[in-house]
């Protein structure tokens, strides 16, 4: 996690914007990311015909 922490704030030093997937409101989406803790560590999605669900992994 330290690394990542390192290379957004390398890219958003030299002028960068960082998105990524958020997780919000029971859905995922992109956005922008000012920090690396904000990606959606232990979460994942679920689809079949018709549904979608944002579920905690906790792993």
């Amino acid at each position: 996690m330290a690394a990542l922490a390192e290379l957004f704030d390398a890219l958003h030093a030299r002028g960068y914007t960082v998105a990524g997937p958020i997780a919000r409101d029971r859905a995922t989406m992109l956005a922008e990311l000012p920090f690396a803790v904000e990606l959606p560590y232990g979460w994942g999605i679920e689809t079949e015909a018709g549904r979608y669900r944002l579920r905690a992994y906790g792993d």
